[in-house]
């Protein structure tokens, strides 16, 4: 999620909390002022825009609690504007980089055989997980900077709030939350959980259809 979008859930709970977003690569304070800032190789974004440009695929630009596309044609345009409560930019892709380099961009494309397809030709360009991060679904793929994922917002904030990770507890329900999971000292997974989540954690909440959140935090 979007920081925008994890602070409006704040003011509905009416609480101040850090937030962190961007899978671990952008942590707030609760103040709003950012902790981490990771963000990805410019060297690797610029291929990626010359693979995408050709390709003809859809992508979002992400650079803190911004949100970019080239176009509000594409299909990722039109999937991320479902998701997200605040609006895009538009700008020319290339020309964003030369001022301001993304925490993360998301390729998208109902046909989860051109997403394939893509992260060959990635390869083919010298982009696989070791260079990148990549989080995929059936209908998009994140890419990151290698070795960001939520466990780095986690030991941000046990080192900006002085709290020993052995005292942090974490909740997730995917594969991106298995690392986190692992790194705090009591990972709990959702009900709803992928099973390799479940592996991972220490114990299992109720799912997210009966508060299972809310649940593990009264326990």
């Amino acid at each position: 999620r979007m920081v925008f979008d994890i602070r409006r859930f704040y003011r509905e709970l009416e609480i101040k909390s850090p937030a962190s977003c961007c899978n671990g690569t952008c942590l707030y304070d609760e103040n709003d002022v950012l902790l981490t800032d990771v963000r990805m190789d410019k060297n690797i974004v610029k291929k990626i825009i010359q693979i995408t440009d050709k390709s003809n695929l859809g992508m979002v630009y992400i650079v803190g609690d911004k949100w970019y596309v080239q176009d509000r044609e594409n299909y990722a345009y039109q999937k991320k504007h479902q998701l997200y409560s605040k609006d895009c930019l538009v700008e020319n892709f290339t020309d964003l980089l030369e001022k301001s380099i993304p925490n993360k961009v998301v390729v998208m494309d109902e046909d989860k055989n051109i997403l394939n397809s893509f992260k060959q030709v990635l390869a083919q360009n010298g982009i696989t997980d070791s260079d990148v991060f990549f989080y995929e679904g059936k209908n998009f793929i994140e890419i990151m900077p290698y070795g960001a994922d939520k466990s780095l917002a986690l030991e941000s904030l046990s080192k900006a709030y002085n709290i020993p990770l052995s005292r942090i507890i974490a909740i997730g329900d995917d594969y991106n939350d298995m690392k986190m999971l692992e790194k705090a000292g009591l990972g709990i997974a959702m009900a709803n959980a992928m099973p390799e989540v479940k592996k991972t954690a220490d114990t299992i909440t109720t799912s997210n259809q009966e508060s299972g959140v809310a649940s593990a935090i009264r326990k």
